[in-house]
């Protein structure tokens, strides 16, 4: 703590790492922020809401600290690239990969589509006509006429960004069940779809896939991503803590 001034900004994402703030804040440091970007705040960005200055969020979130600024992923965006013919379809997985996910990928139709199975730090072996890659770059998912995904606030970041058409799988295994609530929250705002924890098995994600086959389908949906997109972020930031 001795090398930086009591003038230095500093930001926590959350989690455990970011009860370091409470550490500064106790020794005098004052230019405290934490940035939420999920739907909810986490148990440790709840717990240093009373300690910094401002809370940055990517969702609406409400709070006299609240500013909703958007996510630092925004700051470099792409326009939609929609095929009419819907061939490859991705599943990211995660970074720990998702065996529930992996179960549906493995007895969906290969015929129609070619899919791709990202699947994190995990190595799995599929049925014929499947793919894998361990973590596939957000810079390629534009290669995907659809994704099927979890909804962590990162990788909702990263499809909408990159404008690419996806439904979401929300995870039942995360805390606060805030996956879920990612998508609902975006659902205030714009229509996505998903697949809520009961539905998502082979079939029902097999005729939503078939319902989002229609190029009119995902154009409107990738074209109501600018309503939930945020501009200027990082711009926006340096204007919060200089004021």
């Amino acid at each position: 703590m001795r090398k930086f001034s009591k003038d230095t900004v500093f930001i926590s994402l959350g989690g455990r790492i970011g009860l370091v703030i409470l550490g500064l804040y106790i020794h005098g440091y004052r230019n405290l922020y934490i940035y939420e970007l999920n739907a909810i705040f986490g148990q440790s960005n709840k717990l240093l809401l009373p300690f910094v200055k401002k809370a940055f969020t990517y969702f609406p979130l409400k709070g006299k600290k609240c500013i909703n600024i958007g996510s630092p992923l925004e700051m470099e965006k792409t326009g939609p690239k929609i095929d009419r013919v819907m061939r490859r379809v991705l599943f990211l997985t995660g970074s720990n990969g998702s065996e529930e996910m992996f179960n549906i990928a493995d007895v969906l139709d290969k015929k129609k589509y070619q899919i791709v199975v990202s699947t994190g730090i995990k190595e799995r072996k599929f049925s014929s006509g499947i793919k894998s890659s361990g973590r596939i770059l957000p810079m390629l998912y534009s290669d995907y006429d659809l994704i099927v995904a979890r909804s962590g606030a990162g990788t909702i970041a990263d499809i909408f960004r990159h404008h690419v058409p996806a439904i979401f799988l929300p995870s039942k295994n995360v805390k606060n069940d805030h996956q879920k609530k990612n998508v609902l929250s975006i659902n205030k705002v714009i229509t996505v779809p998903y697949l809520d924890y009961k539905d998502q098995n082979e079939k029902k994600l097999s005729e939503m896939i078939e319902d989002y086959s229609s190029y009119e389908k995902r154009l409107e949906l990738v074209s109501s991503y600018d309503k939930f997109l945020h501009d200027d972020v990082i711009n926006k930031l340096y204007d919060e803590i200089k004021s």
